[in-house]
């Protein structure tokens, strides 16, 4: 997150090591950046850059390096059928879902920190665990959270406001619902037995949205989460644990 206080008025847009970044505002005086980190980016400096456009025609404009820390993530075996290690396919997949997630919707809809999306938040893999599928099959990373379920068919809940844009069956995601909250931020649910929205529902934390399952890549019943920011998936934990935007004190 990038927070910046303006006492004029001034348009600002950025770029971290050359991707852009975007700004939002709520009152004209505070604007918000919110951008998603890879979790195989190498340690190191990254460059940062931001612009301001003011409103008397002038521009002003701030670098600065920004030092990326080792992520500390685990290593982990995971066995699933082979069709689902075929490289062209998760391609594919990724490819579809994709400007879906790079849409970025000048409105904020969530308010306070995100809410779990299950009644009982057991983690079984964490974000960013280096994957190691069939013995050297295919080797990833988590793209986010697994929550165990005893059983299938439990409820699954919006973990914050926003419009869901898309309810669809995936072969690597399998039953796969997406939730826009604005400000390129959206939340992923994967692996559901069946949906209980359609697209363009809007929803409420603790609204039901779907049902715990078993399909596309999954090795028994389970939620598999994920927050993507503009296209890259971060770590959920990050937004349970936090506000975003901070409050003010």
């Amino acid at each position: 997150q990038v927070a910046i206080a303006a006492d004029t008025n001034a348009e600002f847009s950025g770029k971290f090591n050359n991707n852009e970044i975007y700004f939002y505002t709520e009152d004209n005086t505070t604007y918000f950046s919110f951008h998603g980190i890879h979790a195989l980016a190498d340690p190191g400096p990254y460059p940062l850059e931001i612009t301001a456009n003011f409103s008397d025609g002038t521009e002003q404009t701030f670098e600065q390096l920004v030092m990326l820390s080792a992520g500390l993530y685990g290593n982990e075996w995971v066995n699933v059928p082979e069709e689902y290690l075929d490289e062209s396919v998760i391609d594919e997949e990724d490819a579809y879902l994709q400007p879906i997630l790079n849409k970025v919707t000048p409105v904020k809809y969530w308010d306070g920190p995100f809410h779990y999306p299950v009644d009982e938040p057991l983690v079984i893999s964490p974000y960013g665990q280096r994957r190691n599928y069939n013995d050297g099959g295919l080797y990833f990373y988590h793209t986010g959270i697994d929550f165990k379920a005893n059983a299938p068919n439990l409820n699954v809940y919006a973990t914050a406001t926003g419009e869901v844009v898309l309810t669809e069956e995936l072969k690597i995601k399998g039953n796969a619902i997406i939730i826009d909250h604005g400000w390129g931020v959206y939340s992923i649910y994967c692996h559901l037995s069946e949906f209980n929205v359609s697209v363009g529902d809007f929803v409420n934390p603790g609204d039901i949205i779907g049902q715990i399952g078993d399909t596309g890549r999954s090795v028994g019943p389970h939620l598999h989460f994920e927050i993507d920011i503009t296209g890259t998936p971060i770590n959920p934990q990050t937004w349970f644990n936090q506000e975003f935007p901070p409050q003010e004190p």
